[in-house]
């Protein structure tokens, strides 16, 4: 339901299951390790910037959606 439950999640392990990557482990971090983990993923989030589209594009590329 959160940020810091998914830390865990993956601080444990990774949970169980047959599609689960053989090379995930337990990361044993510590309660200080995961806040601050917990704290970069949030540094790398921000508000959408909004952009203006143009309606028609100059060169020969497509725009997305446009095809």
């Amino acid at each position: 339901a959160t940020l810091e439950d998914v830390v865990e999640f993956y601080n444990q392990g990774g949970g169980e299951g047959r599609n689960k990557e053989s090379g995930l482990s337990p990361l044993n971090l510590s309660d200080a390790e995961k806040a601050g983990l917990a704290a970069f993923l949030v540094s790398l989030s921000s508000d959408p910037v909004p952009v203006d589209v143009p309606a028609e594009v100059i060169s020969q590329i497509t725009r997305l959606g446009d095809n």
